[in-house]
């Protein structure tokens, strides 16, 4: 897979005249441009946020979380069909096969488990369905359709707003965990999610403020960038998980790469200056709020915390069972614990045998390498960098928590880093990047 390149970021005048679709000339349409951004805002925080919601008025959790889902899948659909059948794009990447035949596969897993057969699963078969057919794989198709620009720009914005805002209402709803217990859970906070979901949530805002201030080092973003930091910084630590951390260091190492492969060493001696300069802080504060975090890293080496030992049985146990069956997979979960083995690509060869698993790897390893790539182009980090950061963030957090039917920002940020770098990688043969994004995204905006 070769490198970028990285063409001046505005076409030249003569292009942008005759093309009335550079720097918006041309309108997108509103209705499936409202869907596509309230879509990706509900998939990434708004779940989160609304049982935040329902935890703050004493609702139950039910009544929050049903209808988001029936919201989620709607505005997929909405989406979707907005852009049938005359606006589907040209999908060049040999990766789309490896989607296609995954998805296959594991739709056809998910046929015989829980209709064919009637395995004993952990939920109800239908909302397996739902949650992988529905929520994951009909919200990841919605983002085939990729954005102009400027559009791309305002929805970075939105998002981390919206993430400013779930991980501030996060923080000022924990408040009274602080100090009081090393690891918060559902029984202490009477939240209808995991520790690891608050975790995540907090992680990908901190990854998405450091890029921001890495994009733009002006003082007001910098202020911006470090308080919505320190907020964050409060959910991160009272979930006291490990994975977070662990995606939170994996695309600072990237951001910080890719930024030193630019040439731009007065922006990382900025951000690292700042980022070392917070870190007694950030350290001084987790040991005040009671988190158990630090001890959690020290345990891993001679595998003293429960949890561990429970995670690589998991692993072991479902690694078993593909080999016992390794054509085709041997089950949806793991047979023994009713559980998903925590662990997507060990998950994949065990729903889908060894050529849905080999798909899915393979599509994996490509797409790591992908997102590295299109972080070093100077042009996609300063338009659309937060999308390969984010891939990277929740494919780290697969290789720990979570299984492919729930893992929707997984499966949301691999179809668009995909259509990312097929635009980008066309649009630097053509020459012109702006023009070419507008053709190669289908002409007009799917969000705004």
């Amino acid at each position: 897979m070769r490198a970028l390149r990285s063409p001046a970021s505005s076409p030249p005048s003569d292009i942008a005249a005759t093309n009335p679709g550079v720097h918006g000339g041309e309108r997108p349409k509103r209705g499936s441009a409202c869907c596509s951004t309230l879509l990706l805002i509900l998939v990434t925080y708004g779940y989160y946020l609304a049982v935040l919601g329902a935890a703050v008025t004493g609702t139950e959790s039910r009544r929050v979380t049903v209808p988001a889902r029936i919201l989620i899948l709607t505005l997929a659909l909405i989406t979707i069909m907005g852009h049938l059948p005359h606006r589907i794009p040209r999908l060049r990447n040999p990766l789309w096969l490896c989607v296609a035949a995954f998805w296959i596969l594991y739709a056809l897993r998910l046929t015989v488990d829980l209709f064919v057969l009637s395995v004993p699963v952990r939920l109800d078969r239908w909302e397996y369905v739902y949650l992988a057919l529905g929520g994951t794989l009909a919200s990841a198709a919605a983002f085939i359709f990729i954005p102009d620009v400027p559009t791309l720009k305002r929805v970075f914005v939105r998002l981390l707003v919206a993430g400013a805002v779930t991980t501030s209402t996060s923080a000022w709803f924990l408040r009274s965990s602080i100090g009081t217990v090393g690891r918060i859970n559902p029984e202490h906070t009477g939240l209808a999610v995991s520790s690891l979901s608050t975790g995540y949530i907090a992680s990908s805002v901190i990854v998405m403020s450091i890029y921001a201030m890495l994009r733009e080092t002006r003082l007001r973003v910098m202020a911006v960038g470090v308080a919505v930091i320190g907020v964050s910084l409060v959910p991160l630590a009272l979930s006291a998980s490990r994975g977070p951390v662990v995606a939170l260091f994996v695309c600072i190492a990237a951001m910080l790469g890719a930024q030193v492969r630019l040439r731009y060493p007065l922006r990382v001696g900025v951000v690292v200056l700042l980022l070392a300069g917070l870190a007694p802080a950030a350290v001084s504060f987790v040991r005040f709020s009671g988190s158990n975090i630090e001890a959690r890293f020290q345990r891993i080496a001679t595998w003293e915390l429960a949890e561990s030992n429970a995670r690589m049985e998991y692993w072991s146990a479902a690694w078993s069972q593909f080999l016992r069956q390794p054509l085709f997979g041997s089950g949806l979960e793991e047979k023994t614990t009713l559980m998903y083995p925590h662990n997507i690509v060990v998950e994949s060869f065990m729903a889908t045998g060894v050529i849905g698993g080999g798909a899915f790897t393979l599509m994996l390893i490509a797409l790591v390498v992908q997102s590295l790539l299109l972080l070093r182009d100077r042009w996609v980090f300063s338009n659309a960098g937060w999308i390969p950061l984010l891939f990277l963030h929740y494919a780290t957090m697969g290789m720990f928590s979570g299984a492919i039917y729930t893992n929707v920002m997984f499966w949301v940020f691999t179809v668009a880093t995909l259509r990312l770098g097929e635009i980008a990688t066309r649009s630097t043969a053509m020459g012109s990047r702006t023009v070419e994004w507008r053709k190669a995204s289908g002409g007009d905006s799917a969000v705004a």
